[in-house]
């Protein structure tokens, strides 16, 4: 009797069996289709040896086609070709004709480029580091060398006759304002007309100096007539402040330093060829010169006038005295006393610049005429009638000089007016 193992394997087994024999009609029928597409072949064969005419385009494949491929198939692709674009080392550009001749900067540049472009190795790298540096420290001296040289031919120095045409140019327009002064007549408008002096002459000295000189000789002259002019306008500040404070003193010393280096900045200029530069301020530093001394003589007038009215005050108050010996000397001593004062103070009251050998020559007349006062004194003091007679004959002529001399001078006071 069989188990129910035996049992499973005799079905399977019929199973088996079966399946050969449904399998094996359908391999026979396949036999004569094979046999069939034997001459079909032998057909392909023949048509592959007879060449086309004209070689038949292979169709683009449309967007249908592409829209069929899986999406991870194109990323795969995609992977792909960025991996090998990645690895692939850029072909080096090669340097053109104008390169090869270049400085070596230029062939440093290509080293960078290849320096950055792909990974090298370190020893390479330091090389290619080395060369640049030093290249490029040859490259730079050349470049400064080069661009100094270029400056050089560039901007050469001026000729003389070249620079002094610029300077007149500077300096023509830039006199005008001092050109146009008109004579001060008082300490105020003196303050005035020498501010414009240093605003006109420190725009000019500026303007001069940013002017490239000469070179040799020729531009040492240049420098120091320029130098001569900026002096002169320094001199015009010290008038210009003197005469802001109302400081005679200081107002006379200003006016000498200004006359002097004006002076000697015009002798430079000229010397060395200006026409327009230093000479051609001369008309307005004379009229402004000429009304500094203007000023002056108005303020050492005042004050002359003020002294002599006081001593003329003084004098009228003299007590009367007996016209005796002893009261006529009295009397003249104290009218000497009066008068000598007065001149000592007339001495003290700054004179105009050029004004000082007039002013000198009067005060001294008026000295003479108190010495011969003297004498008188003396004279009756001694009971010398005669020698008294003799100096009164001798201090007419000398007391018409002196009040002719104060007159002349423009004191109202003073002189003839004495007392009066």
């Amino acid at each position: 009797m069989a188990g129910p193992t035996s049992r499973r394997t005799t079905g399977a087994q019929t199973r088996a069996t079966a399946v050969k024999k449904a399998a094996k009609p359908a391999a026979t029928a396949a036999k004569p289709a094979a046999t069939a597409a034997k001459p079909a072949t032998k057909t392909a064969k023949a048509t592959k040896t007879a060449k086309p005419a004209a070689k038949t385009a292979r169709p683009a494949p449309t967007k249908k086609t592409v829209a069929k491929t899986p999406p991870s198939t194109r990323a795969a692709a995609s992977k792909v070709t960025a991996k090998r674009t990645a690895t692939t080392r850029p072909a080096r550009p090669r340097p053109s004709a104008a390169a090869k001749k270049a400085p070596v900067a230029l062939q440093d540049v290509g080293l960078l480029f290849e320096l950055t472009a792909a990974p090298v190795p370190q020893k390479a790298t330091r090389n290619m580091r080395r060369r640049l540096l030093v290249g490029g420290g040859v490259a730079l001296v050349l470049v400064l060398i080069g661009g100094v040289a270029a400056f050089a031919l560039r901007d050469p120095a001026p000729s003389k006759a070249s620079y002094i045409a610029k300077a007149d140019l500077i300096c023509r327009p830039g006199n005008g304002p001092v050109t146009a002064i008109v004579r001060p007549t008082s300490y105020p408008e003196l303050s005035t007309v020498s501010a414009t002096v240093v605003t006109a002459t420190s725009a000019e000295v500026e303007q001069l100096n940013d002017l490239r000189r000469p070179a040799g000789e020729d531009g040492k002259q240049a420098e120091a007539a320029i130098k001569a002019l900026s002096t002169y306008g320094g001199a015009a500040v010290t008038l210009r402040d003197a005469a802001e404070k109302k400081d005679g003193t200081a107002t006379i010393a200003g006016t000498k330093s200004l006359q002097a280096a004006f002076g000697d900045a015009q002798a430079k200029a000229k010397a060395f060829g200006f026409s327009a530069c230093g000479a051609g301020m001369q008309p307005g530093i004379d009229t402004t010169l000429a009304g500094a001394t203007a000023v002056i003589k108005t303020e050492f007038t005042a004050q002359a006038d003020s002294f002599c009215r006081a001593a003329a005050t003084k004098m009228n108050a003299l007590p009367t005295t007996p016209d005796t010996d002893a009261g006529v000397i009295a009397d003249l001593n104290n009218s000497l006393a009066i008068t000598q004062k007065l001149v000592a103070d007339l001495r003290t009251v700054p004179a105009a610049p050029g004004d000082e050998p007039v002013v000198t020559q009067m005060l001294d007349a008026a000295d003479k005429l108190n010495a011969k006062t003297v004498e008188l004194r003396d004279a009756v003091a001694a009971r010398d009638f005669a020698r008294f007679q003799a100096v009164l004959k001798e201090a007419g002529p000398i007391s018409t000089d002196s009040n002719h001399q104060f007159d002349a001078y423009g004191l109202g006071v003073c002189g003839s007016n004495f007392g009066a």
